[in-house]
């Protein structure tokens, strides 16, 4: 999209339209739709995770220097090679933290289609182990949880400062 000026105001517009509608909006529709299946969740995840991961894109695409684009052309280097030697290394950044922010995302809106909205899941767990009365266990859950949301994080953390070292000298 940030690439061609003349699609990067309309389709700003759809994406920022269709983000605004929360994942978990979607979860009755996803039901009907899916069932409280394994897909359901999966197809409200991948729309919860798309949004940042696609905005962060496309903002890391747009902020590419246009001397090094300027440069690239100038050599007669293809459409291609441009967009993988010059305009990918520049919005890898972008694209990394839109990805660790989408990861984020995607692990609350996977709960809450299991909290309200699947068979099986831990979130189901959550709800069985609370309507018992086990308070203990639902603690536990949830601290897993956060565990686990934070291993994740610290590992796409450390593989960005791999990937993108020019970025995290110092």
């Amino acid at each position: 999209m940030s690439s061609h000026r003349a699609l990067q105001r309309p389709a700003m517009v759809l994406v920022n339209s269709l983000r605004s509608i929360p994942a978990t909006a979607l979860i009755p529709i996803g039901v009907m739709a899916l069932g409280m299946g394994t897909q359901m969740k999966v197809a409200i995840g991948v729309y919860a995770v798309l949004w940042p991961i696609l905005i962060n894109t496309t903002y890391g695409v747009a902020s590419t220097e246009r001397m090094r684009l300027q440069a690239a052309r100038s050599m007669q280097w293809s459409w291609w090679r441009r967009q993988v030697l010059v305009v990918l290394p520049s919005a890898l950044p972008s694209i990394l933290t839109g990805i660790r922010i989408a990861v984020g995302i995607g692990l609350i809106v996977i709960i809450s289609t299991e909290l309200l909205g699947a068979r099986t899941g831990v979130g189901t767990v959550l709800v069985q182990y609370t309507q018992a009365d086990r308070p203990d266990v639902v603690y536990a859950g949830v601290l897993l949880l956060g565990v686990v949301g934070a291993l994740l994080f610290s590992g796409l953390l450390r593989l960005e400062q791999r990937l993108v070292r020019w970025e995290h000298r110092g």
